[in-house]
């Protein structure tokens, strides 16, 4: 899936439909994790974590993975050092190196897939991990009932 016709008006959709909450979503365990050596942003989008893990890790080699050209180049924008290199490829068709990443993250990712592409995402990751590399997710849940689950609905809906 390519979000290049959305990614210019990512950043404001995702502010109307929930804040800072996705933002805040993303950062929360990040400074809970050893740091790594290698890092994996799938699906990193607009670049909102990028920043972060260049500030957390300075050591850290940073590899963005995402399918939308344009969505790389917005991340590619924000990027404050050389240690980053942008992947234009679908999770999908990837060439997952093999045991290269002792963090991964997946961010409102996941959700993308449909249960038949996830084993073979999930297995992607598990192949590109290093022993014991640590997984950061962070993905939408719809509320389990009354007027929360149907605002969550909504918002998903407006999302996708």
């Amino acid at each position: 899936m390519s979000f290049d016709r959305i990614a210019p008006f990512y950043r404001a959709l995702e502010f109307l439909a929930a804040g800072a909450k996705l933002q805040h979503c993303r950062l929360e365990f990040l400074s809970e994790i050893p740091a790594p050596s290698r890092v994996l942003l799938a699906g990193e989008g607009h670049g909102r974590v990028l920043p972060e893990c260049e500030r957390r890790f300075p050591q850290a080699e940073i590899v963005v993975l995402d399918a939308s050209r344009r969505m790389l180049e917005i991340a590619g924008s924000k990027t404050l050092s050389g240690r980053v290199s942008l992947v234009h490829a679908d999770v999908l068709h990837w060439d997952a190196p093999h045991g290269t990443f002792d963090l991964i993250v997946t961010n409102f990712f996941l959700d993308c897939f449909t249960a038949e592409e996830l084993v073979v995402v999930v297995g992607k990751f598990g192949l590109a991990a290093m022993p014991h590399a640590t997984w950061l997710l962070a993905d939408f849940e719809q509320a389990p009932g009354g007027p929360a689950r149907w605002r969550t609905r909504a918002i998903l809906k407006m999302l996708y």
